[in-house]
């Protein structure tokens, strides 16, 4: 089962109320972040390396995840691909790819597991129009609710950067 192997929150540890949880969207319309576009500065780039210095310093520990289909971890060396064209494409089919679709409620479900850590979703927010009706819907807010209703904040940072790709 995902959780378990991914968040070690489950171990219900102390370290774990002061980690934090880095998600990285890894859909293919993400890639258009990491191309520069000729005569525009790539803040992404900018944004991910002061987003990792913050969260290192929020935390005890920083645990580093990508989602797509599903949620995979991200070993501390290999963060640095997330500014690069290459972390959102994939070779296998597209059935095994996790590039294909954003379930964005898998990082919330994490969260709501575990309220005490500090969570940060880097996303472009394309969802698909069944991520927003019924049944699909409510596996966004209702972790969202619950985290809210637990005293606990959530946040949004919209940044404007530049953008050379395909939106899917």
């Amino acid at each position: 089962k995902p959780s378990s192997i991914l968040q070690p929150a489950d171990n219900n540890n102390n370290e774990d109320q002061n980690s934090t949880f880095i998600y990285f969207d890894q859909s293919l319309s993400m890639q258009g972040y990491t191309i520069n576009q000729p005569g525009h500065k790539n803040l992404y780039v900018n944004v991910i390396d002061d987003l990792q210095q913050i969260a290192e310093n929020i935390g005890d520990k920083t645990y580093y995840h990508s989602f797509g289909k599903r949620i995979m971890p991200i070993k501390e060396n290999k963060i640095s691909q997330v500014i690069k064209p290459s972390f959102y494409t994939c070779t296998e089919a597209a059935s095994e790819c996790n590039n294909q679709e954003s379930k964005i409620h898998l990082p919330f479900k994490m969260a709501k597991a575990n309220p005490d850590g500090t969570y940060i979703i880097v996303t472009d927010l394309f969802l698909s129009s069944k991520q927003l009706v019924g049944g699909t819907l409510s596996q966004l807010t209702k972790p969202l609710k619950s985290i809210l209703k637990k005293g606990k904040s959530v946040g949004l940072i919209g940044v404007m950067s530049s953008f050379n790709g395909t939106i899917y």
